[in-house]
């Protein structure tokens, strides 16, 4: 439950980060664009103020580059917060598996000491007891194995819609 918390506070923390680069991009390459189109029509003709449909261009520009760049600086910290959230889950599931090994160790010595004083009943004990932590280790290590596929499969999955996207493709069951 911890891991879970701390993978959603990452979570949170990239989604927070990028909404202040996205609108921090956008404003700056609006204003930018802005005063270009109107630095430019006021150069060309010779007259300040320019004419109100000079004005228009200047916003239409202003937002459609400023929502370009917005758009790719989202994608880039999506994937950069993936990335990030996958190797946290990898030290995660490292880290658990060091604890469920030191388990096995300490249940293996207590079947050790058991053994020497003959006490049958604890090492029958200490012998289910691994029995279970092994199994758990197992299960575990099956999983954490799955973990790079299933976010590559997830990054591709993404990476793909974004070339779908762009490049105007669909599948074909949504032809």
């Amino acid at each position: 439950m911890k891991e879970l918390s701390k993978i959603l506070k990452h979570l949170l923390s990239t989604l927070s980060h990028m909404f202040r680069r996205v609108a921090t991009a956008f404003a700056g390459v609006f204003v930018a664009s802005f005063l270009i189109v109107e630095g430019s029509a006021a150069f060309l003709t010779k007259q300040f103020p320019p004419a109100t449909l000079t004005h228009v261009v200047a916003i239409l520009f202003g937002f459609s580059f400023g929502l370009v760049v917005s758009l790719l600086i989202a994608i880039e910290e999506g994937i950069r917060g993936l990335i990030t959230i996958v190797e946290e889950v990898a030290v995660e599931a490292e880290h658990v598996a060091s604890t469920v090994l030191k388990d096995v160790e300490k249940g293996a010595s207590t079947l050790v000491k058991g053994i020497e004083h003959g006490g049958e009943t604890v090492g029958h004990e200490t012998g289910h007891i691994l029995q279970s932590i092994g199994g758990g280790a197992g299960n575990l290590l099956k999983e954490a194995e799955k973990l790079p596929e299933r976010a590559l499969g997830a990054v591709e999955g993404t990476v793909s819609g974004i070339e779908r996207k762009f490049t105007g493709q669909h599948d074909e069951g949504q032809q």
